[in-house]
């Protein structure tokens, strides 16, 4: 496991990603995933799979503990996507309901070519309330599955999941490897269950999956966990933190790593 520190300095970065080509699986960067996207090769990603910050719900504009990306940023992030993915490969996203139609217009308008939209409704719905809010409330995350061309990779062996969207948000919990909820802290964590499934389909053994927005790292998790390399990049040193330390547990315990 390669672990850098980004201050802007891309030969720095680019040794890290040669020694990650040579001879490891797993690089996590504490950095700006703006930068840092476009320091990667051309077609170099099999799958894209992230949940970038959502922008503020329109019932919450001022909504702090996490900032959105700004339309200038979605607009490089898409660019880069485009740019970096291999003519195989595949985007798949997390979205919020106030910004799902942005990322798909930015992609659309770069040349992926739209697959899915895929929607995860928390199983533990039931415990959102109104409190003061005079609208129905989102119980589900939005996902936008992509492609860089028609010739898209996808693993459709085996029997098909079922119930893999049957899944509880834990808004604002870090979670322990088994996925429960163990730490309040500004992050929600996706379950493994869906990011594993994404993994499995939509990458080859060996491929190397990114996450530009990696927060406490279950994206990396199940790519290991698949057999897949792994790059991460998060710009919080709190939850980079957390995630390195999370990502070592299980990357230490996996088998031929």
């Amino acid at each position: 496991m390669i672990v850098l520190d980004f201050n802007g300095n891309s030969f720095e970065f680019l040794k890290a990603l040669a020694k990650f080509d040579e001879e490891d699986n797993c690089l996590l960067v504490r950095g700006d995933a703006i930068p840092l996207l476009q320091l990667l090769p051309t077609r170099y990603v099999d799958l894209i799979l992230t949940d970038p910050p959502y922008d503020p719900p329109d019932d919450n504009p001022e909504q702090t503990y996490m900032k959105g990306l700004s339309g200038v940023q979605k607009k490089v992030v898409a660019k880069q996507y485009a740019r970096i993915l291999k003519w195989t490969g595949s985007v798949f996203t997390f979205c919020g309901y106030s910004d799902v139609f942005k990322w798909y217009e930015l992609f659309r308008k770069h040349g992926l070519i739209f697959c899915r939209h895929l929607v995860w409704c928390y199983s533990n719905c039931t415990s959102i309330r109104f409190t003061s809010v005079r609208r129905f409330k989102s119980a589900f995350d939005e996902i936008l599955w992509f492609a860089r061309s028609k010739d898209w990779y996808f693993d459709n062996s085996g029997s098909v999941e079922l119930n893999w969207f049957n899944e509880p948000s834990f808004v604002g919990w870090r979670r322990s490897a088994e996925d429960n909820p163990q730490e309040k802290i500004g992050v929600t964590p996706k379950p493994l269950k869906i990011l594993r499934v994404a993994v499995k389909r939509l990458s080859p053994k060996k491929g190397v999956v990114l996450d530009p927005f990696m927060g406490l790292g279950s994206s990396g998790i199940a790519s290991l966990q698949l057999g897949r390399k792994f790059i991460g990049f998060e710009i919080r040193k709190d939850v980079f933190k957390l995630a390195v330390e999370r990502i070592k547990r299980n990357f230490n315990s996996l088998e031929n790593y």
